[in-house]
C-alpha cells in the first residue's frame, strides 16, 4: 500500500485502527469503525504497562468480608488513577463492570458494595442518567472521609 493510498490512513496517530476497509471494496466502505478507549480503561492499561501510578486513596478503616476488601481494592485504584488524571468526581462503579473486573459474581459485588455503604467506607453519589433503555443509571461512589 502507497503512502498516498487512503487506506494507509487507516489508524490514529497514535496507531490504533480507525477505519477498516475490505481491500477488495471501494476505498470508502467502512467495515468497522473502532471506538476511541475509554478514559478509565485508558489509565488501567497505562497502570498495567507501569506507566502510571495511582494516588493513594485512603478509605476508612472496616472489618470487610473478603469479597468487600475485594471490591475495597478495586474501588481504590480506580479512585486513585481518577485523581491521578485530575478527575475528583464520584466514581462509575457499576455492578457489572465491577464483577468483571474482581471475578465475582454481580450479586457478590452488589452485597460488598451494599456492606461498603452501610460501613461508611464510601457513600453513594448521584446515579448517572439511564442508557439503552435501562431503568437507572450507572451508580456513583464517594469516599467518606477518614476520621482520624
Amino acid at each position: 500500500m502507497s503512502a498516498t493510498d487512503p487506506r494507509a490512513h487507516a489508524t490514529t496517530a497514535e496507531g490504533s485502527p480507525r477505519l477498516h476497509v475490505v481491500p477488495e471494496s471501494s476505498l470508502l466502505t467502512p467495515v468497522s469503525i473502532s471506538a476511541p478507549e475509554a478514559e478509565v480503561d485508558n489509565l488501567l492499561r497505562l497502570f498495567r504497562e507501569g506507566k502510571i501510578q495511582p494516588e493513594r486513596v485512603e478509605l476508612q478503616a472496616a472489618i470487610l468480608t473478603p469479597a468487600a476488601r475485594r471490591v475495597s481494592d478495586d474501588y481504590a485504584l480506580i479512585r486513585g488513577l481518577r485523581l491521578w488524571a485530575g478527575d475528583t468526581r464520584p466514581v462509575p462503579y457499576g455492578r457489572d463492570w465491577v464483577a468483571s473486573r474482581v471475578d465475582l459474581a454481580p450479586v457478590t459485588v452488589s452485597r460488598a458494595l451494599d456492606a461498603l455503604v452501610d460501613a461508611r467506607v464510601l457513600r453513594p453519589g448521584d446515579p448517572l442518567p439511564a442508557r439503552n433503555g435501562r431503568r437507572n443509571g450507572t451508580h456513583t461512589f464517594i469516599p467518606v472521609e477518614v476520621e482520624r
